[in-house]
């Protein structure tokens, strides 16, 4: 009896552990991203020791994925620099059928000689199967450090 109680107890407790780390934030380098255009992918150099990217073309595209766990509304944190005007940054969602499209407002990557961090705005995730992602058009010399988010 004693056995199953302690056994018991060291299941719930593992239990909300596991659901507490679901919930809990998570960052990504952005080198675990990729260029939208598969013709880009050699316009990006990588930073082995920041994981960031730096486009090296006049103009490219560059998304991050962001996996979810909940719904609610959604926003990213992203640190990022350039080192003219011009770079953009969202937060795009959908659904796994493509039916249920949506963007924040698009935020300009500070020209900085240090990474800035910024926040896009929330988007509505109604199933933990929606897709997020960082969007980003980056220009020469732009660089993509990495995300926060709440999954």
């Amino acid at each position: 009896m004693k056995k199953k109680l302690v056994f018991s107890a060291l299941l719930a407790f593992t239990a909300s552990v596991v659901v507490a780390g679901i919930a809990s934030a998570r960052s990504v380098a952005a080198v675990d991203g990729n260029p939208v255009v598969g013709a880009q992918s050699n316009c990006f150099n990588i930073d082995n020791s920041s994981g960031a990217v730096i486009n090296t073309c006049a103009s490219a595209e560059y998304i991050v994925p962001a996996d979810v766990d909940t719904v609610g509304a959604k926003s990213i944190q992203f640190t990022s620099r350039a080192t003219a005007a011009g770079a953009l940054c969202r937060a795009v969602k959908n659904n796994r059928q493509g039916t249920a499209f949506a963007v924040s407002a698009v935020l300009p990557v500070p020209v900085a000689a240090v990474p800035v961090i910024q926040a896009t705005g929330a988007l509505p995730v109604a199933t933990p199967s929606d897709v997020l992602m960082l969007d980003c058009s980056l220009n020469a010399g732009a660089r993509l450090h990495s995300l926060f988010w709440t999954p």
